[in-house]
């Protein structure tokens, strides 16, 4: 868990209560990851076709809204209170540490083309 205690009326890791906990359950589901998609998550995180097949199969809870997954402690809390089990914890953050490094991939190499246009367009203004 990323707190180091429980806390709020119901001691729980998000300081939510065990009903705003189950509002926000109905507000998720759970992603049976096809083949295809674990294949696609492979090889944008490694950028290689090498683990092509290897994955196993993953359950993981994602936002409704947003399909990201959400975050340690609030699946921990779902899983305290018997709406997910342990394995579809775990899963979920295996997917989410892949999914949020591939994300945080592409915004860094956004930001360098950004910055490099941005040079060569402050050097064409000089000149």
């Amino acid at each position: 868990m990323g707190m180091k205690r429980k806390f709020g009326k119901d001691k729980t890791w998000t300081g939510n209560d065990h009903g705003v906990l189950k509002l926000l359950f109905d507000d998720s589901y759970s992603d049976n990851m096809s083949k295809e998609l674990m294949n696609a998550l492979a090889e944008d995180y490694s950028g290689s076709t090498r683990f092509k097949d290897r994955m196993r199969d993953f359950t993981v809870r994602r936002w409704v809204q947003s399909n990201n997954v959400p975050f340690e402690d609030m699946l921990t809390d779902w899983m305290e209170l018997g709406l997910i089990t342990e394995k579809i914890v775990k899963d979920s953050l295996i997917i989410k540490n892949y999914e949020d490094s591939i994300a945080v991939d592409e915004f860094i190499a956004a930001r360098k083309i950004e910055l490099a246009e941005r040079e060569e367009f402050y050097k064409k203004a000089k000149v």
